[in-house]
């Protein structure tokens, strides 16, 4: 069956109608040849752990650069806006995606509360922040705890809960959890606000 699904590949890139001709000459130089190009044009979907890595690589350099900026400025508030909403979907869809499943297997349970606990304690921070005049002292303090605590806390998926989860969930190979996190984080990103209201009303 799966040489026939590439035959058939082959067969509309090379005019050939008859799916017996297109596995025979798929066994052909020529058809070796097209056969790798195929391939080579497939594109590889990232797993969720490169995925969430390629996230949280962004929000160091992000963190990194808010670092250096100063006062009511606006390169601070440009870079804080990008972390605060892409940070914002980034949680909410990887609680969906991926902890929830890792959480129902029993080996994840405890990394996955521990995590999405923090997530809560992150999210407070982050919404202190946002509330906060950001041309005063104490916004820079505030803004280095959030740096401390969340780096901790993407090191820590990383270096101890990516492994528990490749046994739980599985290593993703075709992409498919790396890409619902993707949309789900999308739509997750365009109700941060309303979340942030909800959660000051309750």
């Amino acid at each position: 069956l799966a040489a026939f699904s590439v035959g058939m590949m082959i067969e509309s890139g090379a005019g050939i109608f008859s799916p017996y001709q297109a596995i025979a000459w798929r066994g052909t130089g020529q058809g070796l040849t097209r056969l790798r190009e195929t391939r080579q044009r497939i594109p590889h979907m990232p797993s969720i752990y490169e995925t969430l890595k390629k996230d949280h690589d962004s929000h160091r350099d992000l963190l990194a650069q808010l670092a250096e900026t100063e006062g009511d400025s606006s390169k601070r508030r440009k870079l804080w806006k990008e972390f605060y909403y892409d940070v914002g979907g980034h949680a909410a869809a990887e609680e969906e995606t991926f902890y929830a499943p890792l959480m129902k297997g029993e080996e994840g349970q405890p990394k996955g509360r521990h995590s999405v606990a923090e997530h809560k304690e992150l999210d407070d921070i982050i919404q202190e922040l946002n509330e906060m005049d950001m041309s005063s002292p104490g916004w820079l303090t505030r803004f280095k705890t959030l740096r401390h605590d969340y780096e901790h806390h993407i090191d820590e998926e990383e270096t101890e809960i990516f492994p528990v989860a490749k046994d739980v969930i599985g290593p993703d190979k075709d992409g498919s959890i790396g890409e619902a996190f993707l949309e789900r984080k999308q739509r997750e990103m365009k109700l941060v606000d309303q979340k942030a209201e909800e959660a000051l009303e309750e």
